[in-house]
C-alpha cells in the first residue's frame, strides 16, 4: 500500500447525503460522533465506519453534503470541518482549508420536498458557486464517490466532479436509491439508466471491500450490473 502522505494526493472521499448533524434521535457515527446516519443509509453502517475511519486513517480528504431534508452543520459549528457556502462572494472558506480534512458542501434546506425537487435543491453544483473552485482547488484525481439517493443527489455529485475533469469511482455497495414519488426517480429501472449514463461519460464502479483491499487502483469495472436499486 502507498505511504499515507502519497494515497491522500491520489484519491478523496465524496459522501452524498449519508450524514446530518446529530440530535438525540439520531444513529450517531462513531468514527464522527457528532453526525448522525441517515435512515436510508443506516444500513450500510458499517460500511460506512470503515470508510470513515479509512479516511481518517490516511489523512484523505472527506468532502460531504446533506440532504436538503436534514439538519446541516453550520459554519463554525464543529472545528474540523469547512463549510463551503452557496455564497460566491463569500470567499473566506478558503483560507479556512489549510490542515482541515473534513469539508462540507453547503446546499438549500428547510424548503417544502416537492420545491426542492422542481427547483433540484439537491444538486449541490447548480446551486453553490462556490463547490466547483473546491474541486479544482483540492486537485484531486480520484473521487470516491458513495451515497443516499443515488438518482438525484449521486448523479448530482457524479456529473459535478467529472465536469470538472476529475474520475468518479462509485462504491456500487455504499448507496441507496432515491425515494420515490419525485417524477421519474427511485425506481430500479430509472436507477439503471442513471448509472449506465455516468459510466459512458467515464465513471467507474467497484465494491466497497475491492477498494479497501487496493485502494491505489480503485479503477475496477465499467459494469453497472452489481448495483441493486430495489
Amino acid at each position: 500500500m502507498e505511504p499515507k502522505n502519497e494515497l491522500k494526493n491520489r484519491i478523496g472521499f465524496f459522501d452524498s447525503d449519508c450524514l446530518e448533524w446529530a440530535n438525540e434521535q439520531s444513529l450517531r457515527s462513531r468514527v464522527l460522533p457528532e453526525f448522525g446516519i441517515r435512515k436510508r443509509m443506516q444500513s450500510k453502517i458499517d460500511k460506512l465506519e470503515k470508510l470513515f475511519n479509512f479516511a481518517k486513517e490516511h489523512d484523505i480528504v472527506q468532502v460531504f453534503t446533506h440532504c436538503c431534508s436534514a439538519q446541516p452543520v453550520q459554519a463554525r459549528q464543529h472545528p474540523e470541518v469547512v463549510v463551503v457556502p452557496r455564497d460566491i462572494a463569500d470567499q473566506s472558506w478558503q483560507a479556512a482549508l489549510a490542515g482541515r480534512r473534513l469539508i462540507n458542501i453547503e446546499k438549500i434546506h428547510n424548503s417544502p420536498l416537492n420545491h426542492s425537487f422542481i427547483c433540484r435543491h439537491f444538486d449541490m453544483f447548480q446551486h453553490n458557486s462556490n463547490a466547483m473552485t473546491l474541486l479544482k482547488k483540492l486537485n484531486i484525481p480520484t473521487w470516491i464517490l458513495f451515497g443516499h439517493g443515488f438518482d438525484l443527489c449521486v448523479d448530482s455529485a457524479a456529473k459535478g466532479i467529472i465536469a470538472a475533469g476529475f474520475h468518479v469511482h462509485f462504491l456500487t455497495d455504499v448507496t441507496a436509491p432515491s425515494a420515490s414519488g419525485y417524477g421519474p426517480y427511485g425506481t430500479p429501472e430509472s436507477g439503471k439508466a442513471i448509472l449506465d449514463y455516468l459510466v459512458k461519460i467515464g465513471m467507474t464502479t467497484g465494491t466497497w471491500d475491492a477498494f479497501l483491499q487496493n485502494p491505489e487502483q480503485p479503477v475496477a469495472s465499467t459494469s453497472s450490473a452489481a448495483v441493486s436499486f430495489h
